[in-house]
């Protein structure tokens, strides 16, 4: 019966492990979330020349992220949510009190 015990815990290990590696992007995918963040970072670098100088900064922001991206290839996907997601809820709080408070 302590053998059906450790096997049961072999199990719950393993589909702990499985379980873990959802957040990772695998092989050359993981390169498609660093890909991602470093173009539109340069297409935001860009377009910052036409318009408010903050745009380049969240453009520099993105490359930065990444390039960190292609090179913790394992968190590739967190680092992308970051770009993605937590950079335009900062950058869209700052703006915010930096041009709309004013008024």
């Amino acid at each position: 019966q302590n053998k059906d015990h450790f096997k049961e815990i072999a199990e719950i290990k393993n589909m702990m492990e499985r379980s873990s590696r959802f957040l990772s992007l695998s092989g050359l995918s993981g390169l498609l979330a660093s890909a991602t963040l470093i173009f539109y970072g340069l297409a935001l670098v860009n377009a910052g020349k036409y318009t408010l100088n903050e745009v380049q900064w969240l453009g520099i922001s993105e490359i930065i992220l990444g390039i960190l991206a292609g090179i913790f290839l394992d968190f590739g996907l967190i680092f992308w949510a970051v770009g993605f997601g937590l950079l335009y809820i900062i950058y869209g709080t700052v703006m915010y009190y930096k041009y709309e408070q004013e008024k």
